[in-house]
This record gives C-alpha cells, sequence and structure tokens, in this order.
C-alpha cells in the first residue's frame, strides 16, 4: 500500500475514534460538572480538573521534560519543522489560516440554521444547512490530523503530550472500599507515572480523553 493510502487509513482512524469517544461522552455535561466518573473491569474511576498543588507539579515536571528534551537534541521545535515542510511545498501555516476561513464559514451557516430556525423553515431546508455544517467540521477535523501527524515530532508537541499525560495521572483516582463495612473512598489511581504509562491501553483511552476535556489550556502552562 503506498504511504498516501496509509496515511488515508491513519486519519479515517483517528476521526472514526475521535466521533465514537464523543458519541459515548456527553461533553457539555463533563465541562460543566469538571469532574467525569466512569467504570472500568468494575472500578469506578473519576478524573476531575487538576487543583492548585497538582498544576504546580504539573508546572516543574513539563519545564523538566522541555529541557530535557531540549538537551537531547532528538526533537526540532515546531518554527524549524514548519520552515522544512515549506521548503517540500507543505505550508503549515496556510492549513491555519484555512481553517480560520471554515470557521468563518460554519459561524455564518449556524446564524443562518438559527434564523431558519425562528422562520420555521421547511425540514429540507434545515437539512441543508445541517448537512453543510457538518462537512465543514469533517474537513476541520482532517485539517487538524494532518497538521498534527506533520508536526508530531516537533519538541512543542512531545512536551505537551507528556503534559497531557502526566496531568491525566495527577487527577485521575479510583473507588475503594472504606475502613468501614459499606463504606468507600476516593484515591490516587496510580502510584507512581510509570504505573500510569503502563497501565492498560482502553483505560488509559478512557482518561486522557475525558481529561482532555476538563483540562483548561491555562492549566497545563503554569
Amino acid at each position: 500500500m503506498e504511504n498516501k493510502d496509509l496515511n488515508k487509513e491513519k486519519t479515517e482512524k483517528i476521526k472514526e475514534d475521535m466521533n465514537k469517544a464523543i458519541d459515548e461522552t456527553n461533553v457539555e455535561e463533563l465541562i460543566r460538572a469538571n469532574v467525569a466518573e466512569f467504570e472500568h473491569k468494575d472500578i469506578k474511576y473519576r478524573v476531575s480538573r487538576p487543583n492548585g498543588v497538582q498544576r504546580k507539579e504539573l508546572y516543574k515536571e513539563r519545564g523538566k521534560k522541555h529541557i530535557e528534551l531540549l538537551n537531547e537534541g532528538s526533537f526540532k521545535p515546531q518554527e524549524v519543522l514548519i520552515n522544512l515542510y515549506l521548503k517540500q511545498n507543505i505550508d503549515i501555516d496556510g492549513m491555519d489560516r484555512k481553517m480560520l476561513a471554515l470557521n468563518k464559514q460554519k459561524q455564518d451557516l449556524n446564524m443562518k440554521l438559527g434564523q431558519a430556525l425562528k422562520d420555521k423553515a421547511s425540514d429540507k431546508e434545515l437539512q441543508l444547512f445541517k448537512d453543510e455544517i457538518q462537512k465543514i467540521r469533517e474537513l476541520q477535523q482532517e485539517l487538524s490530523i494532518k497538521k498534527t501527524n506533520y508536526l508530531e515530532f516537533s519538541l512543542e508537541n512531545q512536551v505537551n503530550m507528556f503534559t497531557y499525560s502526566y496531568c491525566s495521572y495527577l487527577v485521575t483516582e479510583k473507588e475503594v472500599k472504606g475502613e468501614k463495612e459499606g463504606e468507600t473512598k476516593w484515591v490516587k489511581a496510580f502510584d507512581k507515572f510509570e504505573d500510569f504509562q503502563n497501565g492498560d491501553e482502553e483505560l488509559l483511552n478512557m482518561i486522557t480523553f475525558r481529561a482532555s476535556i476538563l483540562m483548561m489550556p491555562q492549566e497545563l502552562m503554569v
């Protein structure tokens, strides 16, 4: 199979997994509650937004990882990669501009859909707007995945991946039996980061997806 076909297959798999995860999770409810509870193999887990102490630890570990990778020299900064790709006619900044343009189109269509609903337009007309919005979402998703694949091995992306993973480890708890009969309590799900890294892949996917929704970007950087 050609590389182009492999990349397309990889992109479609990522889109499928993302959509499946979103379908199975009430995203708005998670954001409102600031905590997500779920079960895996008869154990109840919960993921929450990081508190002040956890954010301080995360910031410290993020800095250590950044310096470690910088000293290793294994990964190039994103800006360097973008310039290298541009020499091969791959315009990553152009992808960002296209994403912004698509977002503007989506906003305009959402406004028109809202007006059509107020005007009690026909189901056929409403469906046309919905179909166009869905097409734009799919294009945005494809562009986002493509950009992520190109910059997967940038220094910044490696640090961000570590940060999300470490934060997921910090904020995950599991329910265990308490000292009294019928009593339960929440404890850290993983004693060490290494335990989290070597954990059940299905469980880690469930944790990191929920954590990524709850985490605010500023909480990961400071």
